[in-house]
C-alpha cells in the first residue's frame, strides 16, 4: 500500500521551522505559499512513509 500523504517542510538552515502533511493537492499549495512567502528558505515535499507518524521526529530530522 502506498501512502497518499505528503509532508512539506520549511527549513531555516538546518533547523526545521514548520511542517505540514496533507493530501497531495494541498501539499502542493502550500508549498507554493511557502516559497513565495519565504524565498530564501528550503522547502522540501516528500512522500510521507505508509507507516510514519507524522508527529514522530528522529533526532536527524531536527538538525539535517
Amino acid at each position: 500500500m502506498r501512502s497518499s500523504r505528503r509532508r512539506v517542510r520549511l527549513w531555516f538552515g538546518g533547523y526545521r521551522i514548520a511542517e505540514f502533511v496533507g493530501e497531495p493537492a494541498v501539499a502542493v499549495r502550500y508549498e507554493a505559499k511557502m516559497r513565495r512567502r519565504f524565498p530564501g528558505l528550503e522547502v522540501t515535499n516528500e512522500v510521507l512513509p505508509v507507516n510514519a507518524d507524522p508527529v514522530d521526529y528522529s533526532p536527524a530530522d531536527l538538525h539535517r
